[in-house]
């Protein structure tokens, strides 16, 4: 965390800090104080200290890791009869252009290929050389939300591992370039979060939040409190039956007619070779988004004063950067779409509750961000 020694200047009376519209108390004004010290001008590089300094190595190590993965392969596959195929994110890309799918060949390109490189430079603009607050926060806000969908290609691989497990005629075996893949992406996610945290420090309750000092969000007036509950709950429900219910059935001759949800995705990767990759499905796909959810309803029916609120938003907003059902949605789409040449599979109830969980967490998220950040009183 940035380090800061602040000098404070004594406030008076009429010191143009006090907001009488918000009936801020002295040490409110003391945070509106810190916060413009840490917002001077400035390269982000030059006032950091503790873990912070650590930041270009991330972003080096993270620059080299995505170089490695280009080269290295993702996935080797094994079929009876056939030649072993090697995955790669180029052959991918091949891959699905030869098989005339463009749209997937560019998502693919874009999200595994050309973007990590791109939300790499753009972070270390931000870190060496914007001097600007505003351009940093406007640069930050569209590659954040972004990282998480540089993973896509990841997941495509994790739900090959997952549909060839205990067969006797397919097998798969990852080799090193998703490792790297993986570990550059969530360095660079990493990044992120903490560049988040110095633009946004934890020092000032949102306005929003000084408007509901000591009140639930769950006892205001207006249709969204009947609306907002019922969509949150809905969204747990449909998350927790996502998570169990199988989503794909392989149907193939000479193949086990196996099923599979996430949670058994995470006990049939849960092996030697792939348990990274498992722990990859248990966080990102069963803790994350449980955590996230709940700690969105414990916000709206709970009572807080406007610094826990704050910092309950502040989570849910971390839990949520790093919740990937929607990332893994579509690389089901992926899979369900050019998959059947390598296994044929059918669709199982799962697949609608995932897609049904996914679209209801996201109603509920605007519906409530809404709600929050645009009352007028």
């Amino acid at each position: 965390m940035l380090s800061l020694e602040v000098k404070l200047p004594e406030l008076s009376e009429g010191d143009v800090l006090f907001n009488n519209d918000y009936n801020m108390t002295v040490n409110q004004n003391i945070f509106v104080l810190i916060r413009s010290r840490l917002n001077q001008p400035g390269t982000l590089s030059l006032g950091s200290a503790g873990r912070t300094k650590l930041i270009p190595w991330l972003l080096l190590v993270s620059f080299v890791f995505n170089v490695i993965a280009l080269i290295v392969p993702f996935l080797k596959i094994d079929t009876f009869l056939s030649s072993e195929k090697i995955y790669s994110l180029p052959h991918s890309v091949a891959l699905m252009w030869h098989a005339r799918l463009y749209a997937i060949a560019l998502l693919i390109l874009g999200f595994s290929i050309i973007f990590p490189f791109v939300k790499i430079s753009v972070l270390s603009y931000i870190w060496f050389v914007s001097t600007s607050i505003k351009e940093r926060k406007r640069l930050l806000k569209k590659v954040k939300p972004l990282g998480k969908w540089s993973l896509l290609d990841v997941f495509v691989v994790i739900i090959i591992l997952v549909l060839t497990d205990h067969q006797t005629f397919i097998s798969t075996t990852p080799l090193s370039g998703i490792y790297f893949f993986l570990a550059a992406i969530i360095l660079s996610l990493a990044v992120a979060e903490f560049i988040n945290k110095l633009l946004y420090p934890d020092i000032l309750p949102r306005t929003a939040a000084l408007r509901l000092t000591k009140k639930r969000l769950s006892e205001l007036n207006g249709w969204r409190r009947f609306i907002i509950p019922g969509l949150m709950l809905l969204s747990v429900a449909t998350l927790i039956a996502a998570i169990d219910i199988p989503f794909l059935q392989i149907s193939q001759f000479l193949l086990s007619s196996h099923t599979y949800s996430i949670f058994r995705s995470f006990i049939a990767l849960f092996a030697p070779a792939t348990w990274l990759l498992s722990l990859v499905v248990l966080f990102f796909l069963i803790i994350f988004p449980l955590l996230s959810a709940s700690a969105s309803m414990v916000i709206w029916f709970g009572k807080f004063n406007p610094v826990h609120r704050n910092r309950g938003e502040a989570l849910v907003g971390f839990l949520s950067h790093w919740s990937m059902l929607d990332v893994f949605g579509l690389a089901l789409l992926v899979f369900l779409i050019e998959g059947d040449a390598l296994i044929s599979t059918k669709i199982q109830p799962g697949l609608f509750l995932l897609t049904g969980a996914i679209a209801v967490n996201f109603i509920s998220s605007i519906t409530a961000n809404h709600l929050i950040f645009s009352r007028p009183d």
